[in-house]
C-alpha cells in the first residue's frame, strides 16, 4: 500500500513493479520521481480536497488537456509495461518564466484580478505535448524510446 495513493484519493493499492526514475535538474529543488505501477486493492476514487481537486480514471491516449507534459512519458511507460528500465532526465526549468505553481496562480487571481484567460493560457503552456529537446532517455531501449 502507498500513503500518497490513499492520502490523495482514499484508494488502496498494491505496488506491482517499479515503472523508471525521472528527473528535472532545472526544475526547483532538481527532485527525481520514482514511479510505480500499482493495482487497487480497496478502497475508492474519492479527490481528498486538501490535496487534489478532482480525480478520473483516463486512458493514455485521452488525458485530459491541458496536461503537464513531464508527467506524461511515466504513464506511457507505465501502461506499456516498462518496468525498472528506464531513466527520463525531463528538461523543465524552475523557476519558470511564468512562476507558475497552482496555488501562486490562485492566490494571484483571488487577489489580483488576474483573468482566468491568463491562467487558462500558463496551464496550456505548461500542459503542451513535449518537444525533442524536453527530454532526453538516459537509461532504456532507445530505439523504441522507451
Amino acid at each position: 500500500m502507498t500513503v500518497a495513493a490513499l492520502k490523495t484519493s482514499l484508494l488502496v493499492v498494491e505496488l506491482t513493479r517499479l515503472v523508471g526514475l525521472y528527473t528535472r535538474p532545472q526544475w526547483f529543488g532538481s527532485p527525481h520521481s520514482a514511479i510505480f505501477a500499482a493495482r487497487p486493492i480497496g478502497g475508492s476514487l474519492r479527490p481528498q480536497p486538501e490535496e487534489v481537486l478532482a480525480l478520473q480514471y483516463a486512458s493514455p491516449s485521452h488525458l485530459p488537456e491541458p496536461f503537464l507534459w513531464w508527467h506524461r512519458q511515466p504513464i506511457l511507460d507505465a501502461m506499456q509495461d516498462v518496468g525498472c528500465s528506464v531513466v527520463w532526465t525531463q528538461h523543465v526549468s524552475w523557476p519558470t518564466d511564468l512562476q507558475l505553481i497552482p496555488q501562486a496562480l490562485y492566490t494571484l487571481r483571488d487577489q489580483q484580478g488576474i483573468p482566468d484567460e491568463l491562467l487558462h493560457e500558463a496551464w496550456v503552456y505548461l500542459g503542451r505535448h513535449p518537444q525533442a529537446e524536453d527530454q532526453v532517455l538516459e537509461v532504456g531501449d532507445k530505439s523504441s524510446g522507451a
